[in-house]
């Protein structure tokens, strides 16, 4: 879905991950119960097709993963800090959206989420002014890790997609470290053809704070090529849940 974008970000020049890219597809597919080639298309002994039921124990598993997980409590050095960081994630419904990222990091071992300025005055050398704070989160399929230092993603891309009047649109945010350390963001939207649509593309310059974060599973991942990825545990857990579909076909 998202091939469009990442196109577009070979075109500038960066290196997609697709071995990455295709293990979270394989993981997107049992997750979303679909219909696996090669296992759930089968025949009879006649040669008649016929599809096997889905058991969608994989969405099952990961959405009592994510459950295990709960916000206690989030407290800085000061209680003004405590109380501004409680305001921007109550207007961000933070507590009822991090639920899906949650499920998907069980699911596909990777989610990631960065920091935007909505409706903030940009001025001529990239430097921002007012805006309202807002949190994006970015599904596995569109976290593209540019620069990985001791596991550590310290340049990141992502990739999404959305509907603007009937039409499919593609976002491309690049998070790069340029002078002094800081970080610049470069946004870019392309229309349904993957065509850089260029009064949307904003250059803007930020401060020396990681402006993301990438969220992966705790567990390490023991799959090779995958730098700045988390372990996909739906990927593992594979052969269980084809045992999972034949008994239930069987019985």
């Amino acid at each position: 879905m998202l091939k469009t974008a990442m196109s577009f970000l070979e075109t500038k020049g960066y290196k997609v991950n697709n071995h990455a890219a295709q293990m979270i597809d394989i993981c997107y597919q049992w997750y979303g119960g679909e219909d696996i080639q090669g296992f759930h298309n089968r025949v009879t002994v006649n040669n008649v097709e016929y599809e096997m039921a889905h058991t969608g124990f994989a969405k099952r598993a990961c959405e009592d993963d994510a459950n295990l997980c709960e916000i206690v409590e989030i407290k800085a050095k000061d209680e003004t800090t405590t109380e501004y960081i409680a305001d921007i994630l109550n207007k961000n419904s933070f507590q009822k959206k991090i639920r899906e990222p949650l499920e998907l990091i069980s699911a596909c071992g990777t989610c990631a989420a960065y920091v935007r300025m909505k409706n903030a005055d940009i001025y001529e050398d990239g430097s921002l002014n007012g805006g309202e704070m807002e949190i994006v989160f970015v599904r596995p399929d569109g976290v593209v890790p540019l620069t990985v230092e001791r596991g550590i993603v310290t340049e990141c891309a992502f990739v999404a997609d959305s509907v603007e009047n009937s039409k499919r649109r593609y976002s491309v945010v690049i998070f790069k470290l340029g002078e002094g350390g800081k970080y610049e963001s470069q946004s870019y939207v392309l229309d349904e053809n993957g065509i850089e649509i260029p009064s949307r593309t904003t250059i803007v310059t930020l401060g020396e704070v990681c402006p993301f974060a990438i969220l992966t599973t705790a567990a390490v991942n023991n799959y090779k090529d995958m730098d700045g990825f988390g372990l996909p545990k739906v990927y593992n857990a594979i052969p269980y849940f084809k045992v999972l579909d034949l008994c239930f076909n069987v019985l």
